[in-house]
């Protein structure tokens, strides 16, 4: 099953409102035009010409990789969020423990923020 069907699945199930299956279409039409961007790039990052040239690609790559599995999740959790007693694949806010996390990331912000590298 390629990383977006699971969404697809998610949006026939039902339950889904018309934007909610534009978002998702979107975001996984957006998702398979990239997969061949992802295999380019882990082409060359296996047999680019030199190390020096592979080096940088294989920083971009894992980025470009994380990205694609973000992009997934949040697919999945529009797609399969809209249904009765489905555990939504990202966990909402809201389920505990979010005053904390807003706090801690302010000042983890403000904190990278004074980073001036």
């Amino acid at each position: 099953m390629g990383r977006f069907e699971s969404s697809i699945e998610g949006l026939r199930a039902g339950g889904a409102s018309a934007g909610e299956q534009e978002l998702v279409e979107l975001i996984a039409r957006h998702g398979r035009q990239e997969g061949a961007l992802l295999e380019r790039y882990e082409r060359f990052a296996k047999d680019g010409p030199s190390p020096a040239a592979r080096y940088p690609v294989n920083f971009i790559l894992a980025d470009e990789q994380r990205h694609h599995q973000v992009l997934a999740e949040i697919a999945d959790a529009i797609a399969w969020g809209t249904l009765n007693n489905v555990t939504p694949p990202v966990p909402r806010l809201g389920e505990g423990g979010d005053g904390a996390f807003v706090e801690e990331t302010k000042k983890l912000l403000q904190a990278e923020r004074r980073d001036p590298i």
